[in-house]
């Protein structure tokens, strides 16, 4: 039993606070300090409370004298505490599982349906802040950075149905890292037959001979014969050595996933919205197949 099973299974919830409270003091001790995670990167590990997160849309303000910096810190971890939260009420003590009910955890975090959640709620929140500071900074450049250091964190995202795939990616690293497992953030590429955009997704070494795509920004969803969802699951592809290496290397990686969701037809749970999608860093080609099953 590792760190983290121990922290689920442990039943005095003031313990396992102080459990969780110890392994983030740890893990933020061991990671690397004031960091700036852009476009385009690979980040190994941790990302601690000193560390900031390039924004996955960056806003022109044409009405501010000059722009916002396109960033936001990383110094909120109360997502921890509600992940480890939610898994035990939803009695979750299995890894595998604990795994898949990231993308679920996370949708449910940012207020995923509250508001509309589309790229416009995004972009007028951004926008709304970037007003309110300019306003403020005509006052007082203290009270400026105070409010700046306060509206820029990731907490920003929690309830409000305007994260996207940085955000996802970026907590499930930590997730994933607070877990144990060897993961890393990577800033790359996604595309379908119908789209094709910059993307946030992770890779993890679950095992000494496992290695995974994670991407809990697009769920595998089941429907029911009405169209309801009735289940999600984090999307995840198991990966070859060669393929996880080439990505965090600087390499390259390209690979292609068939994809589908789920739907109850006929009484029986059917592929539906089959799909290739592909995720990439730098040009080099391979294909699998989707497999979400023993992560772990």
């Amino acid at each position: 039993m590792n760190e983290f099973e121990e922290i689920l299974k442990e039943q005095n919830n003031e313990k396992k606070k102080n459990m969780i409270e110890q392994r983030l003091i740890i893990l933020n001790s061991q990671a690397e300090q004031n960091k700036e995670i852009g476009v385009n990167t690979t980040h190994q590990g941790f990302i601690s409370s000193t560390d900031s997160l390039e924004f996955s849309s960056v806003f022109i303000m044409s009405n501010l004298d000059e722009p916002l910096p396109s960033k936001y810190t990383m110094k909120s971890q109360d997502y921890i505490y509600e992940y480890i939260n939610y898994l035990n009420k939803n009695n979750i003590t299995d890894i595998n599982k604990a795994i898949l009910a990231i993308s679920p955890f996370l949708k449910k975090y940012f207020g995923v349906g509250k508001n509309g959640n589309n790229k416009n709620n995004r972009e007028v929140a951004f926008d709304n802040m970037g007003m309110q500071l300019s306003e403020i900074r005509q006052t007082s450049e203290q009270l400026y950075q105070e409010y700046y250091n306060k509206w820029f964190d990731i907490a920003i995202f929690k309830d409000n149905s305007i994260a996207e795939c940085t955000e996802y990616a970026a907590l499930t690293q930590n997730i994933l890292t607070f877990m144990g497992f060897n993961s890393y953030y990577i800033s790359g590429y996604f595309s379908t037959k119908n789209t094709e955009e910059a993307h946030a997704f992770n890779l993890v070494q679950t095992t000494k001979e496992k290695y995974f795509l994670i991407d809990s920004a697009n769920p595998t969803t089941i429907f029911d014969e009405k169209g309801n969802i009735i289940a999600a699951r984090t999307q995840s592809c198991i990966i070859s050595e060669e393929q996880f290496k080439d990505a965090i290397s600087g390499e390259g990686f390209e690979i292609e996933l068939n994809v589908c969701n789920y739907q109850k037809i006929n009484g029986t749970i059917q592929p539906i919205d089959k799909d290739i999608w592909k995720y990439q860093t730098k040009k080099k080609i391979y294909k699998e197949e989707k497999n979400i099953n023993n992560i772990y």
